[in-house]
């Protein structure tokens, strides 16, 4: 499968391949042995994973050193200021301890934290939120009183003297167990824009208001 995948790619490697979701019918010794193969044959470079609760990333850490595994080096979950949830559950925790970069999507919640959303029944015509099934993805946050949060962001980001995006990506890199923020954009001002949020700091003052506003 490996190889049709890279025919398609026109490509001799990846540099990156991801576990997304756990999968509880196969044995965890027998995904890290495929890895494991596939980087021993030059068709990857790194594995890694995503979506993997605390335990799934602790016992496969384990199994890959007690059997002479390469390891893992990525972990793929959502976070963003609306969601917050890795800080809490031993994710974050675990990847720092087990040196797994944490490779964070949907840093901006699919769009929330850029600041288009003002109303849950005016929305563009050309967004995410202007169907039943992209709005299906926003999860919880696409509510009135998800939205109230988004403004009062706004509002701290403003002072901030920054676009609600460019805080929301800076607050998303703060942490230093995050390597990097999966980004999406339909334009190339959007692509600059997101860009230069990595050269952001964001001081003390901005992420307390923030807590206040969305905590952990």
């Amino acid at each position: 499968m490996i190889s049709q995948s890279l025919s398609r790619l026109r490509t001799d490697y990846i540099d990156l391949f991801q576990c997304h979701r756990y999968d509880s019918e196969t044995p965890l010794d027998e995904t890290l042995r495929a890895i494991d193969d596939v980087i021993a044959q030059g068709k990857v470079l790194y594995g890694g994973v995503s979506v993997w609760s605390v335990e799934n990333i602790r016992d496969a850490m384990a199994l890959a050193r007690d059997f002479g595994l390469r390891r893992l080096i990525s972990n793929q979950p959502q976070y963003h200021i609306l969601r917050r949830d890795i800080e809490t559950d031993g994710v974050m925790q675990a990847c720092a301890e087990e040196g797994l970069g944490i490779l964070a999507y949907s840093p901006l919640a699919r769009g929330l934290l850029t600041g288009k959303y003002t109303s849950i029944d005016e929305v563009p015509p050309d967004s995410r939120a202007a169907d039943a099934r992209g709005r299906s993805f926003m999860g919880p946050w696409f509510s009135e009183e998800g939205l109230a949060v988004v403004a009062k962001l706004e509002e701290i980001a403003t002072r901030a003297g920054l676009t609600l995006a460019e805080m929301s990506l800076a607050w998303c890199l703060r942490r230093p167990e995050v390597s990097s923020a999966i980004i999406g954009a339909s334009r190339p001002e959007h692509v600059d824009q997101n860009v230069s949020a990595a050269e952001i700091d964001l001081d003390e003052g901005v992420l307390a208001a923030i807590d206040e506003v969305a905590p952990a």
